[in-house]
C-alpha cells in the first residue's frame, strides 16, 4: 500500500513538473532528464498476472543532435488475482543508445544492456536477470527544451513497458 500510495504521488508530482519543464528554451545537446509513467505487462505461461503501473527516471547525453546514452530506471508492482495480498515487484535500470529524428514531431529506438530484479512478497521469491532490451517510439519536441515521448520498451521476453515520458534539455 505504501509503494502504491509513493507511485501516485511521484506520478502526480511528475504532471504537476512537466509543463514548466516543457515550456523553456534550449539545444538539442548536452544533458537531458526526465520522468517515466507507464504500464507494465507480464506475460508469463502459467500465471494470471495484473499489468502493473509503472514509474521511473531517464538520465541522458546527448552525443550528437540525434544521437544519445541513456541510464532509465523504473519500478513496477503487480497483483496476483489468484491469490489475495500477493504482489510482485519488477526493478529495472538500463544503459541504452538513443536515436531521435529530427523534426519536432520525431521518432525514436534504442537498444541496450537492462538489469531487472523481481520479488513476490507472499511467496518469498526473488530474481535477477538482465540482457538485450530495445524500445521503440515517437515524441514531440516542445519549447526549445522540452519533449513529450511515448514508447514501447521489451523488458525481457515476457515483460513489456508501455510510457510516457516528460523530458527536459539542459
Amino acid at each position: 500500500m505504501t509503494r502504491t500510495i509513493l507511485r501516485v504521488t511521484a506520478l502526480a508530482l511528475a504532471t504537476a513538473a512537466a509543463p514548466a519543464a516543457l515550456a523553456a528554451e534550449g539545444t538539442d545537446q548536452g544533458f537531458y532528464a526526465g520522468l517515466i509513467a507507464g504500464n507494465n505487462s507480464v506475460d508469463v505461461s502459467g500465471a494470471d498476472v495484473d499489468d502493473g503501473t509503472s514509474i521511473g527516471l531517464l538520465l541522458g547525453y546527448r552525443l550528437a543532435a540525434n544521437v544519445g546514452i541513456e541510464l532509465a530506471t523504473g519500478n513496477s508492482e503487480h497483483d496476483f488475482p489468484a491469490v489475495p495480498a500477493c504482489t510482485m515487484e519488477i526493478d529495472t535500470i538500463g544503459v541504452y543508445g538513443a536515436f531521435r529524428s529530427a523534426g519536432s514531431a520525431y521518432f525514436k529506438g534504442k537498444l541496450g544492456f537492462l538489469s531487472e530484479d523481481v520479488s513476490a512478497d507472499c511467496v518469498g521469491m526473488t530474481a535477477s536477470d538482465s540482457g538485450m532490451s530495445y524500445g521503440l517510439g515517437g515524441g514531440i519536441r516542445v519549447g526549445g527544451n522540452g519533449a513529450v515521448e511515448l514508447e514501447y520498451t521489451q523488458i525481457e521476453a515476457d515483460v513489456s513497458r508501455l510510457s510516457l515520458t516528460a523530458l527536459y534539455n539542459f
